[in-house]
Parts: structure tokens; sequence; C-alpha cells
């Protein structure tokens, strides 16, 4: 090429450079002048250098190159070097911030430690006496650091010498040094940070995740993420009247004086926006309500309290000082809709002689006697946040009194606060009445704990109820004052076991106290190699490299694999926080008889992972986790958040378990520490990881298994004789062996000696499991990885919580989702409903919850409505008037075949529907939704009708992050509908279906395009394996979107459909309704009971199916969904009399308590019977709903605290082994058990009953048991329950339907939360009323339990 003449600019710029190095060099002369100074090392920057002598000054530029230099070296006076430090000069040009007066000059010195200071003007440092310096001259060669200098940008770094490692590097951010202001970043070498303090940390270890951490000494001690529950006002705890629109002061003073005259009791009054002018905040109607003032002051004079009703909502009026004010402040503005003003339906306005006026009165003077009770709970959870055992005791002006329920051991315990009822501070002040009551040995002890008021009422304790006196007391003495006084007035009851004490005397709240008596006391190991094909022939057994012998004994695998390892352990990493380790895939001895055997077909689960990753984690000192992935290919992982803490732990000292590995075959071994007893041993052979084959073995520590579901058990605990259990969300009805809705991959094994642990394995891909008795399990799955969570409990029930503090704790049903419900498929019009419900009504048969199936719907079309049921909307605000609730059913398939069907436009519109991969093609369907312009000929068969009448349908992709808004939306517009407002559905909760998803079609209406995928290598133990994964649900192709925008094949997600559905419906219900409110679905998978509750399915009218849904339900306790109950009285077929009449004694003590059934069946409602039915029905249902505080209590624990509701008799006795196979009875929570008749024709049942006290709840009589079986009687009117000694139950007088539970009260427990009705979330809302709600605490578990405090 021919050169080309430079331009002018390009002249000066080559002259400027060699300019500027020129003096480069000029000034590396004049530091080579020297020949005493040391030369530098150079460190990874071409301006670094190792700093190894005593004074040096030098001038860099910072970041912003805004440093100047101005020398480079100045020698100490005497020229001498040393290694203990260095000291830098650098300069910054003045310039004025907002963090003061930037400093001219600093200087630096290195000591392992860097100080920059002010070179020009002395600043203050740290006395030496509080920072120990370094001192004299250490030996470089001994340094084990160097110190880097970087100079542009100016940075320091500090680096060990033995590894090169970087311990601290300041290049990651700017020097600032202003006057007020210092600020210097570090590159620090990993995120194991400790210290910096003194502050309260989560963990030992700093959380790294962009915290900011203060250091100033300052008067503050260490506070709680969260703070107590605030404490109320007594007053607060009492009855409360309000309605819209009393026409007046007039009308109000007539409400309030007429309940006066009515002896009502009643604490607040309210006015609602009637009182305001022109319905304005901050105004006062002086024309309807003159001189409102003046009634306040009369109900304060009468001791009542008065509150009036504020609305965000500010009227638009430019006259209105309220309205204008919020403009000058930029407030938002919401407009409100009118509402309708109801009739008076305060007690007193039903007449002096009425019955409602007879009843609240009474049962309100109960509520009232408990008021100290719920006052003292209130005190317990404001000061500690936890739960303990309490007494009763009664009423503020009238006596106090106890009532004591002693265990076996004739022990009980319990307190009670009191203070004024409405000063502020009385807690911290300390102005507060506390006691301890306890029962032991014979004394009834009454300890003042806290002495700091007196009552002005002069309250005295005057009567004391005993329950559970097994023999006739005598001698009986108080002791106050120092003195033993006989106490002449009581009375024993002998056949119920009750000691009644009345008329005591001289016992004075505020002072000691003790009661005695004296009583009467007498003296008294194959592995499945071909588990596809259990008739393999030996030619193909080989050729997999297995060994074969043949068999008679049923079970037992005829080709099992060799014990030749096929993985090998390697780089094995001991850390504090867990074990990290290489797995290499052996070539063995198996390939090689693989390879000299006859070839028959190439193996289909061959092609196994050569490297894989075994990781692990120590969480917690109760759980763990063992995971295995493929070191060189992503695989597919569930994307289900679990609750993992943020770091593990930093030492397994105090862990319950001990972790070996063992190397010679690879095996994976977990121990429990204290017993030493082996929970997982994975080595053992069959070990597989290849591309859609995945299996694990390992022993188990005893036969007891219980859990791995949807699929129908005979028995609680698995049968662990060679069975195989499949699981894969499929449209399957209940049925021996075969998989159904949900998918839960989690067991429980108790241990030997009692103790109990739980193993989620992590996948959502189709599998199956086999138990057999050497005791041991085999896992195989089709994808994904193997991800395994272990918790050590060591009890069962701590072994749930653990699981569900995992998962996620479940949700929290509202009080009206306890009440019994109807329902079934083939309702024909709203009438029928509403006949249904006027009938009930009639019957006083206990009823809260009417559920409407898809006949509601216009051609079975979510969100539309039937020409039948035009008049549901009506019906619904009817019912709801008198506290019924609805619940409507929600599909997930959406049709297609529609012109005007918003619901597909929209979704459409946001993409929300599965479609085939690379393709912009839906997958469709069909389910039930009709084709628009047919008659339907409901005679034909299933297939006909499906063929010839059905609709194309689309699925939404729930995992998508556009679905969820798309759904709630639609839920929104049947909620409130903005085109036909008299349709709006105003439902309390939705019941989804269908939703494994279930297709009536295998796979789309034109098949599937990939074999493989729909018919993999090896086809778990599932219902239809010969049809394929496929088989009516999605092709498996299907591709679906992951909220990352990742893409993923429903192969791996199927499973997962309807827990992605389960939480945008739970959302949309809260967002739409305002209340915490209720989704049931019917697949499940972990944490589904988070979101929602479940039902067993369709089951069909057959007596096994009443046994067997006691152990579905104690199994879905297991999986963290306690709100779970079978369809009362069956599904399928027509029921049968005696059968439904068992079904519904027991199915009232389901905790989702719904009789329903399929259409073309004859009803099975309790009043489509006749009158003897309907009594034995009423009875029942009464006695579920007096213990609804009881039950409700439970539900909070399992949201709360994880615990279960139904649950086996294992978890409450488990040092009783016999309890460890029982499943045809159960317990209600830890105080109730449960011995139901489940077969025909029966009138006496055997039932267990392990070692305590227990009182049958129709009699009230108790009989000590040392676990033994008894003949109880069983008519058919007639369920056996049974109380267990040493528990305090809350109890309520029943009424037709929760709405009323605050007419009734007479219940007892042992701790308090504040519940809001109607609200999402339990906790105080100024705006909403109130119920307080006495909570059971067992007893025992009382102390030092801990409570959820955000939701108290």
């Amino acid at each position: 090429m021919m050169a080309r003449k430079l331009s002018v600019l390009e002249v000066l710029l080559i002259t400027c450079n060699i300019v500027a190095l020129a003096v480069d060099i000029l000034l590396l002369l004049l530091v080579l002048e020297d020949p005493s100074v040391e030369m530098f090392r150079r460190g990874p920057s071409c301006s670094s250098t190792e700093v190894s002598f005593s004074s040096v000054e030098l001038v860099f530029r910072d970041r912003a190159f805004t440093w100047q230099l101005k020398e480079l070296f100045r020698m100490s006076a005497d020229g001498s070097t040393n290694a203990v430090g260095s000291q830098r000069q650098i300069r910054k040009p003045l310039r004025a911030s907002s963090l003061g007066t930037g400093v001219m000059k600093s200087a630096m010195s290195v000591q392992i430690q860097a100080q920059i200071t002010d070179f020009n003007e002395m600043r203050y440092e740290v006395p030496h006496e509080n920072a120990n310096l370094l001192n004299g001259t250490a030996e470089k060669s001994l340094l084990n650091y160097y110190v880097e200098v970087i100079n542009k940008p100016f940075s320091i770094r500090i680096v060990r010498k033995s590894n090169k490692r970087v311990l601290l590097d300041t290049g990651i951010g700017p020097l600032q040094f202003a006057q007020q202001y210092l600020q210097l970043s570090f590159r620090l070498p990993s995120s194991n940070v400790y210290g910096l303090g003194e502050h309260v940390h989560q963990q030992y270890r700093h959380n790294m995740s962009w915290n900011t951490w203060p250091i100033f000494t300052r008067d503050a001690t260490p506070t709680e993420v969260v703070g107590r529950p605030f404490l109320p006002s007594y007053w607060s705890l009492g009855f409360q009247l309000s309605r819209r629109d009393y026409g007046g002061l007039d009308g109000l003073r007539e409400v309030v004086h007429r309940n006066r005259d009515a002896q009502i009791p009643y604490d607040v009054q309210y006015s609602d926006i009637d009182y305001m002018d022109g319905r304005k905040d901050f105004t006062i109607d002086e024309q309807a309500y003159p001189q409102l003032a003046d009634f306040a002051k009369d109900l304060h004079n009468n001791e009542q309290k008065y509150v009036i009703i504020l609305n965000p909502g500010i009227f638009k009026d430019l006259n209105y000082k309220v309205y204008n004010n919020g403009s000058k402040s930029r407030v938002w503005i919401m407009s409100s809709s009118g509402f309708a003003v109801g009739e008076d339906q305060d007690p007193a306005a039903f007449g002096s002689n009425s019955l409602l006026l007879e009843s609240s009165r009474h049962y309100l003077n109960i509520r009232y006697t408990l008021l100290p009770y719920l006052y003292t709970l209130f005190y317990r959870a404001h000061t500690f946040g936890e739960t303990v055992a309490r007494p009763l005791v009664h009423d503020r002006k009238n006596p106090l009194g106890l009532i004591v329920a002693l265990d076996y051991k004739r022990e009980a315990k319990g307190q009670l606060y009191w203070d004024d009822g409405v000063s502020k501070g009385t807690v911290l002040e300390r102005k507060y009445i506390l006691y301890d009551f306890s029962v032991t040995s014979n004394h009834l002890q009454a300890k003042i704990i806290n002495n700091n008021y007196v009552d002005p009422n002069d309250l005295m304790f005057t009567d004391i109820r005993i329950l559970g006196m097994d023999k006739e007391p005598t001698g009986l003495n108080v002791l106050f004052n120092n003195n033993a006084i006989p106490i002449l007035s009581y009375n024993y009851n002998a056949s119920t076991k009750v000691l009644v004490i009345d008329n005591l005397t001289g016992l004075k709240l505020g002072q000691e106290f003790t009661i005695e008596w004296t009583l009467l006391v007498s003296d008294l190991e194959k592995f499945n190699c071909f588990p596809e094909d259990p008739a393999a022939s030996e030619e193909s057994c080989k050729q997999r490299g297995c060994l074969w012998e043949h068999t008679t004994i049923p079970g037992v695998p005829t080709c099992f694999y060799d014990t030749i390892p096929q993985y090998a352990a390697s780089n094995i990493q001991y850390q504090p926080t867990g074990i990290t380790m290489d797995l290499t895939l052996l070539a063995d001895s198996a390939s090689a008889r693989a390879a000299a055997a006859p070839s028959i077909v190439s193996d289909p689960l061959s092609g196994k992972i050569s490297s894989l990753k075994l990781h692990v984690t120590y969480h917690t000192e109760n759980m763990l986790q063992v995971k295995i992935y493929s070191s060189s290919n992503k695989r597919y992982e569930v994307p289900i958040p679990l609750n993992i803490p943020s770091s593990a732990l930093g030492s397994s000292e105090n862990c319950l378990y001990d972790v070996i590995v063992k190397t010679n075959p690879f095996g994976l071994e977990i121990r429990r520490k204290n017993s030493g007893t082996v929970i997982w041993d994975s080595q053992l052979p069959g070990f597989t990881f290849s591309e859609m084959f995945l299996s694990i073995s390992t022993r188990l520590p005893s036969q007891y298994i219980y859990g791995f579901g949807e699929t129908e058990h005979e028995s609680f605990r698995r049968n662990m004789s060679w069975n195989m259990w499949g699981m894969f969300a499929r449209d399957e009805p209940p049925a021996y062996k075969k998989n159904s809705y949900g998918v839960h991959p989690y067991y429980m094994a108790l241990e030997d000696d009692g103790n109990a642990h739980g193993v989620l394995l992590l996948n959502s891909n189709a599998m199956d499991v086999t138990l057999q008795p050497t005791p041991a399990l085999t896992y195989r799955t089709i994808g994904g990885i193997l991800d395994f969570y272990m918790v050590l409990g060591p009890t069962p029930e701590l072994v749930t919580q653990q699981y569900t503090q995992l998962i996620g704790r479940p949700a929290m049903t509202p009080y009206w989702a306890l009440g019994f419900q109807l329902s079934r498929y083939g309702y024909q019009s709203d009438d029928e409903i509403a006949n249904l419900y006027d009938a009930m009504v009639a019957a006083q048969i206990p009823y809260d919850v009417q559920h409407v199936d898809i006949d509601y719907m216009d051609r079975k079309l979510d969100f539309t409505l039937s020409p039948s049921f035009q008049n549901l909307s009506v019906l619904i605000n009817q019912m709801k008037t008198n506290g019924m609730r609805f619940i409507l059913i929600l599909d997930p398939a959406i049709s297609g075949n529609e012109t005007q069907y918003l619901p597909f436009t929209r979704g459409q519109e946001n993409n929300v529907f599965i479609k085939w991969p690379d393709s912009n093609d839906i997958v469709w369907g069909k389910v039930w939704p009709d084709l628009p312009n047919v008659n339907v000929d409901g005679s034909l068969d299933q297939e006909s009708q499906v063929k010839l009448y059905r609709a194309y349908v689309a699925f939404p992709d729930f995992l998508r992050n556009s679905t969820a808004a798309w759904w709630k939306k639609e839920i929104g517009e049947i909620y409130s509908n903005p085109r036909e407002p008299k349709k709006s559905l105003k439902f309390d909760g939705l019941r989804i279906d269908m939703n494994e998803p279930s297709n009536f079609v295998d796979g789309s209406v034109k098949g599937c395009r990939n074999e493989i995928l729909n018919k993999p290598p090896y086809m778990p133990y599932l219902e239809a394996r010969d049809r394929g994964l496929s088989s009516k649900t999605l092709c498996m192709e299907s591709e679906q979107i992951l909220p990352d925008d990742s893409r993923v094949q429903h192969y791996d997600v199927h499973s997962l459909y309807g827990w992605s559905q389960t939480r945008p419906t739970y959302e949309a219900v809260q967002e739409v309704t305002g209340e915490r409110g209720i989704v049931i679905t019917r697949s499940t998978f972990p944490s589904s009971g988070h979101w929602a509750g479940h039902w067993l399915g369709d089951n069909t009218a057959a007596w096994d199916q009443l046994g067997k849904s006691i152990i579905g339900m104690m199994e879905f306790s297991l999986f963290g969904i306690p709100y779970t109950g079978a369809d009362i009285c069956g599904f399928f077929g027509d029921a049968e009399y005696e059968m439904c009449i068992r079904w519904m004694q027991l199915g009232a003590f389901y905790p989702f308590s719904r009789n329903h059934n399929n259409a073309g069946t004859r009803r099975q409602d309790p009043v489509a019977w006749n009158s003897t039915f309907e009594e034995y029905s009423r009875k029942v249902l009464r006695i579920r709903y007096s213990l609804l505080p009881y039950l409700y209590t439970l539900m909070h624990k399992a949201h709360t605290e994880g615990s279960t509701v139904i649950r086996s008799l294992l978890h409450e006795f488990t040092d009783d082994n016999i309890t460890w196979d029982i499943d045809q009875q159960f317990m209600l929570g830890p105080a109730i058990l449960i011995s139901p008749v489940l077969q025909s024709n029966t009138f006496k049942i055997h039932a267990y009953f392990p070692r305590a006290r227990w009182y049958d709840h129709s009699t009230g009589s108790g009989q000590e048991s040392m676990g033994e079986w008894r003949l109880l009687a069983a008519p058919l009117d007639h369920i056996n329950l049974h109380v267990r000694g040493g528990y305090i139950l809350p109890w309520q007088e029943p009424a037709i339907n929760t709405y009323y539970r605050y007419d009734g009260a007479g219940f007892d427990g042992l701790a308090l939360y504040w519940d809001i009705r109607i609200d999402k979330q339990i906790a105080w809302k100024p705006k909403c009323s109130f119920i307080g709600w006495i909570v059971w605490v067992p007893l025992m578990q009382a102390k030092g339990s801990q409570v959820d405090e955000a939701n108290l």
C-alpha cells in the first residue's frame, strides 16, 4: 500500500504523545538516580507496585481521574527502608460538595492496616489504647502477605502470598475524603463475613444482599422483627350494635334504651354514615342528629362506648372544606355506590317477649362471663406472644369462678390477668393482677405473680367446678390469710366425676388462696432391574446387565440389580455448611455382561449421564437437603419456591443428624445423632441417572411408612410387601393403586424407637415408588433431578410442622368454611337450590355453605350464566342476608368455538393459552363446554357426546405471568358483572375442578407429535400406562412459559398445573370479595395447602369409602393440606340409607364437611330422606357446630404452626406402637378421639383407647385407659366421641349457621387471638367488627410455645 500524507491534526496528536512519553522517561530517570531506593515488585497492573519500605509520598488519580500527580517519591530522613509499612501522599483538587469541603491532601500508611489522614491538618484519631498499632520492624521474608498500590485508578490490594488470594481491594469504588464524609469500598474475597456490631443479626454470617449497618453507640435494646399484639380495651370485648340509617337521633336513642330495658349485655354503639351531613366525613347532620355530643355523653355515663364510621371517599364539593383541603394536598379520591337500608335487627327490636331477645340475653350473658378469660389471653398474647394453659374466670362485676379439667394425673394449669380494662400502659407499668392457677397433689393453688391493682368492685371467687374428679373428695378446706376453713357447700357427682364447690366466701380478687382435698387412693435385600415389565425374560434381563433368578414368591423380582457400583464418588469436600462431591459413571462389568448377552433390542434405559454433582446442605438443625444433578447440562428443576434459610448452617455440631459418605460402593448414609438410627442409606444397587430415567433406592429404618399420594390406599401405613405406587396428576376417581388428582412424593417414617422423620423428593415428573419388606424404598422418575429434603422431627407432629415450614403453612380458613356444606352436580335450576335451602331451614339442620356445580353455566362455559339460573344472583344475595355463603365452580378449559366470548378473546390477546412448541398454534382439547347451537342428547355414551357436542377448548398456562392477571379479571367480572350487573354472582369461595388438567381426548383433538415424550422409555406404574402419558390430558410436548420466561415442556410440569392455578384463584377470591375466602382444588402438589383446601375426589357411594376417607384425610394432613374431606355419602352411585347416616356422622367431623353427588343419582342431602334422617343429621351437626371454636383453633394452629387438624392416633401416642396401625379411628386435634361405624348393620364397635383418661363426650363420664380395646355401643343415631383428659375445650351453643355464632358462647380454652370474621388477615382493622375467640392450646405443649405474632 502507498503511504498517505498525515493531516495537521494527526501530526499534533503524535507530537503530544511523544512529549508525554519523554516526560514519563524523565521522571523515571529521576527515580532511578538514587540507587538506595528499592525497585517495586510488579502486580497484575502495569502501574502496580509492591510496597516494602517505610516512607514514600505518592499522588495518584482516582477512578474519575481527578487525583493529580505531584511527586513520585520522598525518602525518609535517613534513607532507610523497612517492611513495617509505607506512606503515600495523594492530592485532590479542592471542590465544594454537599458532604463538606474536600481535603486537599491526605496521607496513607499501610501496615496490613491502611490509614488515610489529612496531610495538612490534624484530625481526630482513636486513642492508641483502643487500637493496637504495629511497632518495630518485621522481616520482609517472614510476611505472609504483600501490598500492591495501583496508580490508575488509585487503589491498594492486600494479597496472601500462599495462594495469591486478594484479601482486600479498594479498587471497587472511589476514595471519598471530606470534612464530614469519608468513604472507602473494599472488594472482599468471599461472602463469608462476620462481625461489625453491635447489632441484632438474623445469623452469625452477614447477609450480603445490599445491607447497610449503622455503627454508632445508642441506648437501644434489640428489637424483634414483628411486635407483640396490642392489648385491647376490656370494653372492646363486649357486644356491639350497629346498623345503617337509624332514621335520626331519636331512632338511635330508641335502640339504645330498648336494649338497656331488655337487659341485653352490650358495650358499644356504632353510628354509620347516616349521622353525617350529606354523608360527608367530619360533618354532623344537625337536623337528623341534633345534640349528638350529648348522646355520646349519655352512653359514657352508662358505661358504654360510642364508635362512629369514617370512609376514605371524600365528597366532591367545592364548598366542602375537607374536599378542598384534600385537593390542595393532592390526595386521590374514590367514589362509592349506594347500599340498601335494612330493618332494625338489634335483639330488642323483635319484641320484649320474643325468642330472639330471650336467646340473645341468655347467650350474651354467657359471653360476658367469659370476658375476663378472653382478656387474660390477650394479656399473654400482648406480653409473650405465646399460648399457655389457663382456667376460665367470670364477669367484671359479678362473682368470679374457675372451671378445672383434670388430666389422668389429676393436674391442670391456667392463668388470670385483670386490670381496669381501659387504661393505657397497664402492662408496662405493671398495674394489674396476674394469677397462676395449678392443681397438683390434690391442691388447687391460686398464686399471684403480680398484684398492683385493686378492683373497685370487690370481686370474689365464689364457685369452682372440677371435672374428672375420679374419686369422691373429703376434707375440703380453703386456705387463705393463714387460715384453713372447712368447705361445707359442695356437691360431687360420682357418675360424671364432677365436683362443684359453691358459695365460697372471703376469696377476694388479689388474694392468694389454696383449696385442698383428700382422695381415697387405691393400689393398682433384591432390587428390581426391570420394573417396566414384571414378566421380562431372562434374556432381556441379562441384556440389561442384571441378574436373573426364578421365584414363586409374589412381588419378589426375578430380574434384579447386581451390586456392582455404577458411580464412584470423588472430590469429596466436607464443609461447615454441608458436603459436596462429584459422581462419575464407571465402566463396570455389568456392561460387559450386557455386551456378551444375546442382542435383542437396545436398552431403553441406557444413556446414563457420566458426570454428576451431589450437594448435601445443612439448612437447619433439623432439616437437610440432598441434591443430585448433572454437572454438564442444565436440567429442569421444579420452579416452586421453598422456605429455605438464606444461608446454610455454619456448623453441623447441633444438628439432629450425621451424614456419612460411603465410597465402596457409593452411597449416602444419614443417621439420627442421639440414637444412631440410620434413616437413609442409599448404598444400594440400581442408582441410575439418565436423560429420561432416574432411580435411587434407600434402606428404611422400619416398616412404618406413611404418605405418598394421591392414590387410594387401604391402610394409612403403607404395605411394604413389594408394592408399587405411581404418581402423576390424572382425572381418575379414587381406586386402589390408581394415580389420582394430585402428586405428593413425600413420606413420613417412624423409627423403631418412635422417633419420626419426613422425606420430600422435589420432582414433578411422572414417577413411581416401590416399597419392599427389606425395608427399603425405590424411587423412579422420568425427568428433572433428584432433590431430597429431609426433616428430623423427632415427633410426628414436629415432622409435619417442619415440613409445612418448608413448603408453606396452610391457609387460614374463614370461620364459615367450617360449617356444613351442600352441593351436587345436577341441580336443574336456582329454584331447586332455593327449595333445598328452605327445607334445610325448616328442618333446623345447621348449614352454612351452598355450592353450585357447572349446571349454573351456559353450556358449561366458565364465566357465563345458564338461562335456568338467571335468578341465581338474587338467590345468593337473599341467602347471604341470613348468613349463608356461596361457592361456585370453575374449570380451567376455555371454549374457543364462540364468536363473542370475552374470556377466550381476552385470553388470546394476553397470550395465555398453552401452545405447540415453536408455534403460535393453540393445543386444542375437549372438556365440558358444549358447542353453540346444538341440542345435546344426554342418552348417548360419553365418548359419543364428546365427539358430537363438545367444543374445542384452550388451556390457560397458569405458570405464565400474564395468565394470573387475565384469570383474576375474569373472576372479578363474574363477581361484579360490568355489562349485566344483575347477573353479578357474589360468591364467597371457588372450587377449581378438572385441573390435572383433564382432557376428554388424549393429548389434543389432532393427537400428539412427539412419541418419545408421550410414551417415554420407562413408563411409570400409572393408570392407562399402555396409552401413554397424554391419556386424558395434554400432549407432553405442549409448551409452557415459566415466570422467568424460560420455556418448558408439559412433560416436566404437568403435575404442577393445579398447583399453578390455585394461587391466582385464591388471590382473586380475596381481591374481589375483600374477605379471607376459600378455594377448594382437586389437583394438588406440595405447598398447595398454602392457598387452598382439597376434596378427596369423585368417590363412590360404598361402605369401603368411609374408612378410606379417614386414610385420605390423615394423608393430606401430612401433606400440609388440613382443610380436607370426602364427598359425604359418595359422588358416584345411589347412596343407601344406613350408609348415608353413618357417613353424615363421620363427615360431621371432616374439616371440609360437604354432602355432594353426581347428576343422575338420587338426592342424598339431609332433607331428601325422612324425618328420622333429618333428626340424626341435626343431632350430629349440632355437635360439630358446638365444637367449631375448637376446630377453628386447630385451623389457626395449622396456619401458624403447621400442626395437623385431623391426625392419626400415632401423632399423639407415638410411644404406644399399637396406634401405629390404627386408621379406623382418628383424632380431631390432640383432644378428641372419634370412633365411627364403618360397616353396615353394625351397632357395636371395637375402639382403641391409648393410655390416658378419656371422657365420653355425650355423657361427660371419664375412664382411665392403660392402652386397651373397648366395645362401644353405637346405635344408629350415635357416633362415639371421647375427650382426652388434661385438655380444656372451647365450645359454643350451636345455631342454624355460623353467622349467628356470637349469639352463643359457653366455651373454655387456653389461648386467645382476635379474629376478624370476614377479613383477609387475622389483624386489627378498626372499621371491621370483631369477635374475640378463645383458642385452644394443649397444656403439655403450652410452655415455651411460639405464636405467629403477625397473625395475632
